[in-house]
């Protein structure tokens, strides 16, 4: 019998997850996120900002609903876990150049994060 099983090597490990709607000009129309708050920074930049300080973040992850004729990709563009910031920033490039997110556009956010500092 086959199992559906998820194996971490770290411990106390806490997803967070969200959804967020782009109006016009990338703005944050809306959003839906579990434990964090998505401001824009610059057209196509997105800064989440946890509700609490976690030690470390192990992944990061931003899909957006919509693509262009061009290739879309995110980028994580910085992430800072101390008690003051508790920030990950992440970005929508095209052909290497940041690109503002289209009206309409959904975000899904996941973060994966470690809740013990051992």
């Amino acid at each position: 019998m086959i199992k559906n099983l998820t194996y971490a090597n770290e411990i106390e490990c806490v997803s967070l997850y969200g959804t967020v709607t782009i109006g016009a000009a990338s703005a944050v129309t809306s959003q839906d996120c579990l434990g964090f708050n998505v401001t824009l920074v610059a057209p196509g930049v997105y800064t989440c900002t946890l509700n609490r300080p976690f030690p470390r973040l192990l992944f990061a992850s931003a899909v957006s609903s919509l693509g262009t004729e061009t290739e879309v990709v995110t980028q994580i563009f910085s992430a800072d876990m101390s008690n003051a910031s508790r920030t990950v920033t992440f970005g929508f490039t095209t052909s290497g150049l940041v690109a503002p997110l289209a009206d309409g556009t959904t975000l899904y956010i996941q973060l994966v994060l470690k809740d013990s500092t051992v």
